[in-house]
């Protein structure tokens, strides 16, 4: 089956770092933090639909009667991702979109299911995905202290919402980052195993040219563990109150210690 690709994450999990070992792989295309958010309307001569949708369609339910703008969205970028799709396929490439899942479950009231696969589901496109995962801690105190949070009120809250992602994949399809920076070999291959790649073991080599969007965590290319912030005491106890963290350290390994490596 022609499957479209699709990885998923949350802010400053890793993320773009794994990302960039799957664009390294051959013949792989990835689009970086793709989803149906229209933003604010900037200046980019080559997007109508985005002015449309933003001035036009927000402000007038007359002009597409019955459909929500929001559908609107999912049908345009399905349609951009079929086309992009059928290209990447017919020239022997694979595509994979990066999930942009941070605006779906970081807002006010976090969306359940993903957007972007939502608008797939749409437009009749099958998906082969993946999702990456970061201890909780460790993204929390990254995505607090570069102010990605407003609409979090708390650790557990943030949790909870962890787990409104992992929820819709299975073990097989789950990948932490602790795994990747301690074995990048290994796990990359697992990946690209699920994603059904082809995978090249000299892909870190080529990784230092790979830009991608959301590249504002580490500034270098070298694959190690990083130490975890230093934590104060309220946070401490913040983190063991947390019924949702106790639930995700059953499923996946983790703790105020640091993480249990999987074989």
């Amino acid at each position: 089956m022609n499957f479209v690709r699709t990885m998923h994450h949350l802010a400053a999990s890793g993320g773009t770092l794994m990302s960039k070992a799957l664009a390294a792989q051959p013949k792989a295309i990835l689009l970086s933090e793709i989803g149906p958010f229209v933003g604010q309307v900037r200046f980019n001569p080559f997007d109508p639909v985005q002015q449309f949708i933003r001035r036009y369609l927000a402000v007038d339910e007359k002009l597409l009667p019955g459909v929500h703008r929001g559908l609107f969205a999912r049908r345009v970028l399905a349609d951009r991702i079929r086309l992009i799709h059928e290209i990447a396929s017919e020239s022997g490439y694979s595509l994979i979109v990066r999930d942009h899942a941070h605006s779906d479950l970081m807002r006010r009231v976090p969306n359940t299911r993903s957007s972007l696969l939502l608008a797939l589901a749409e437009g009749g496109l099958t998906p082969l995905s993946i999702v990456t995962v970061r201890d909780p801690i460790d993204s929390w105190l990254s995505s607090r202290e570069n102010g990605w949070l407003h609409e979090v009120e708390s650790f557990d809250e943030y949790c909870r919402r962890f787990l409104l992602l992992v929820r819709h994949f299975e073990p097989g399809k789950i990948f932490r980052y602790e795994d990747f920076v301690r074995n990048p070999q290994r796990t990359t291959q697992a990946i690209c195993f699920a994603l059904e790649l082809d995978f090249d073991p000299q892909f870190a080599t080529r990784m230092s040219t790979i830009r991608l969007t959301g590249d504002s965590g580490r500034k270098s290319n070298e694959i190690v563990p990083r130490p975890r912030r230093t934590m104060a005491p309220e946070i401490v106890r913040e983190v063991m109150a947390s019924v949702h963290y106790a639930e995700i350290s059953n499923q996946l390994g983790y703790g105020l210690q640091g993480s249990v490596e999987k074989e």
